[in-house]
């Protein structure tokens, strides 16, 4: 489907780290702003791609619903939304075979249209909802029922957005919580940060802090990965000189102590699983997410002296 839309592009353009930020019109000035912020937040590779929706309340909200402030109403666009992004955006910008890994963020409505969108797609590896309008009615019931598909979740709300007279807007902390904590509860990477202030108070920083996270579990993730591909390398090689052979037992037992702890811990199964989604990138080396690589190197280690 054609979706009419105005798009802001910052960042590098050959990133193969993209985050999609939908927005208002009306925001996109600021957007230059949040990109120079994030900048200095992260050192990854990025690109920033604004999207300005035609009609705020209709195109990212999944289901109608009365306003609960003002007197406009809230539309069902989001499927259209959603699917012009997956169907369209998306593709062109892996025209040509590039690689691309796509985030989805946004602030207010389009943090919830983010969210949203993360029980719908496994497409966007993170989803950074922030000041995330998830007082919407029935959206806390919806997420009850649904599985999440995204592989890490980015909340924020300023500490007094829940403080508000409108009954509607004052759930926002409470459906938060609840949210965040069932995430966490599934194992599923999630923060929830508090900022000081109100709704409206610095969104721009709010939003860079919120890719920043996600861009910096990445680079971690990466770096981590890296660094015990280079043990495991360390120790494969000593499992294949004859015993006796010259060697620096001491580096050897350091990468398979580093390798048996990882293979042991939490990070392991997270970048099993986001090996698994494909959202890391093909040419990274990979075997210690090999469940039997790992595995028979420890196991043949156990009855060796080093």
């Amino acid at each position: 489907m054609a979706f009419p839309t105005v798009m802001e592009r910052y960042g590098d353009p050959d990133a193969e780290t993209v985050l999609i930020q939908m927005t208002d019109r009306r925001e996109l000035p600021g957007l230059e702003r949040e990109a120079a912020i994030l900048s200095g937040l992260t050192d990854l590779p990025y690109q920033l791609v604004a999207v300005a929706a035609e009609d705020w309340n209709r195109d990212l909200s999944a289901w109608e619903a009365p306003p609960v402030f003002g007197g406009k109403a809230f539309g069902s666009g989001a499927a259209g939304t959603l699917a012009w992004l997956l169907d369209e955006l998306l593709p062109s910008m892996r025209a040509g075979g590039k690689e691309r890994f796509f985030y989805l963020g946004g602030y207010s409505l389009a943090g919830l249209f983010a969210l949203w969108a993360a029980y719908q797609t496994d497409r966007f590896a993170g989803i950074a909802a922030v000041s995330p309008s998830v007082w919407f009615p029935g959206f806390t019931e919806y997420t009850r029922r649904r599985g999440i598909r995204t592989r890490a979740v980015y909340m924020s709300l300023g500490d007094r957005e829940e403080r508000t007279r409108n009954p509607d807007m004052a759930r926002v902390g409470d459906a938060a919580r609840e949210i965040a904590g069932r995430l966490t509860e599934s194992g599923l990477p999630c923060c929830l940060e508090w900022n000081p202030g109100n709704h409206f108070r610095e969104p721009e920083r709010r939003t860079a802090r919120g890719f920043a996270w996600l861009l910096d579990r990445r680079a971690r993730q990466l770096r981590r990965i890296e660094r015990c591909e280079a043990f495991l390398t360390l120790a494969q090689r000593a499992l294949d000189l004859p015993e006796g052979s010259p060697q620096d037992p001491a580096a050897v037992r350091e990468a398979v102590s580093a390798l048996r702890d990882y293979y042991e811990s939490d990070d392991w199964k997270q970048d099993f699983l986001d090996d698994e989604a494909g959202i890391l990138p093909g040419s990274l080396r990979r075997g210690v997410l090999s469940e039997d690589g790992i595995y028979n190197v420890l196991e043949a280690f156990e009855d060796r002296d080093i």
